[in-house]
Order: structure tokens, then sequence, then C-alpha cells
């Protein structure tokens, strides 16, 4: 299966009011490369009334709003799948995944309308940050942006113990490691922006 064909069978699931607004972003792209197993969808919006359409078809077709959590509604598809329809940031694509911590997870997929001019046509487009992919079969961790220190420094231990990832341009002892891991992410300014999970 294709990266294209594999985002199209997660948006597939959504029904059509919210698939096309959505824009599909982060570690259930990143899997894909990596093989690890994705527990959950983030969805981001280009608006809040993207967010609101979108909200609206999943309840209205057999969708479960399961909690509010961190600046997300998450919501249970019929077939079991967790969705979090993010709303910390609304932008464009290329804004959202410019946002991720990692460049492993700076990854994104999602419906365009009219596509070549044509009136009615739609068209899947994928995103994908230079480097993400070869980031992902390495399973590496190069860090763009600090979204809070402890939280960015919580992701990065829970993809190297969870995941088998590993910090570009730290090798430390265990003991030591999780000190320098702080200090490291401290020195990036913070964002405050950005969200993956």
């Amino acid at each position: 299966m294709t990266f294209r064909a594999y985002a199209a069978a997660i948006l597939a699931v959504l029904p059509k009011g919210a698939r096309e607004v959505s824009i599909l972003a982060g570690g259930a792209l990143r899997a894909y490369y990596d093989g690890t197993t994705v527990k959950d969808y983030d969805l981001f919006y280009r608006n809040p009334e993207h967010l609101r359409r979108a909200a609206l078809a999943l309840a209205e077709n057999g969708f479960q709003f399961i909690r509010a959590v961190g600046g997300s509604a998450v919501w249970l598809s019929p077939c079991g799948r967790e969705f979090n329809l993010v709303s910390l940031v609304f932008g464009e694509p290329e804004d959202h995944v410019g946002r991720f911590d990692f460049r492993c997870c700076q990854f994104a997929a999602y419906y365009v309308f009219n596509a070549g001019g044509v009136r009615g046509a739609t068209a899947l487009r994928t995103l994908k940050v230079n480097q993400a992919r070869v980031d992902c079969r390495k399973k590496r961790i190069k860090l763009q942006n600090n979204n809070g220190t402890e939280r960015t420094a919580k992701r990065i231990e829970h993809y190297e113990n969870d995941y088998g990832y590993s910090l570009m341009g730290i090798k430390l002892s265990p003991n030591a490691r999780p000190r320098r891991i702080r200090r490291y992410v401290a020195r990036r300014p913070i964002s405050g922006t950005g969200h993956e999970s």
C-alpha cells in the first residue's frame, strides 16, 4: 500500500462532511514509515467553522464524543478508531506540520476540492517535510520545535522508550539522560502553538 492509499484509507473512515474539511497530520502518518501501532488520529482545521462542520458530521454519522482533553475533542468512530479534533490552533496544512516538535511527525494528508479547476473534482494531497521519512525509517528524533519543555521532553522519552527512537545529537548514560534532554529542549525557544500526540 502506498502512503497516499494509506492516508486515503484513514480519511475514508470519516463521513464526507468531516473528510472534506479535515487535515490528517502527525503520528498516524508517521506510523506508515516506522511501523509503530497507531493509537489515535489527529485532525487539524483551517478555521473554527471547519472544526464545527467536522464535529457536526461526526455526531450525525454514528461517531461518539468521548471527552475533551488538552485542546482536542476525542471522538470514537463506529469501527473503533479514535479521532482527535484539534482546536489549539488553526491554519493551512503547512502551518500545522511546521508546528510539530519532531521532524519524523511532519506529515499531512487532506482533500482539495475543484482540483485542477474542474468543478466538483476532488484530489488527495499529501505533505511530507524533507527528511521526515528518513527519520522514521532510522527511528531518529530531530527536534524542530519546543512545544513546552516538560511536554517535549516527555515526548522524547516516550518515543525512545515506546517506539525505539533516539534523539539526534545526544549520547549519554541512562542516568544522566533525562536531565540532559530537558536542558537540550529548554535551550530551544518555546513555540507554545504546536500539537502532536
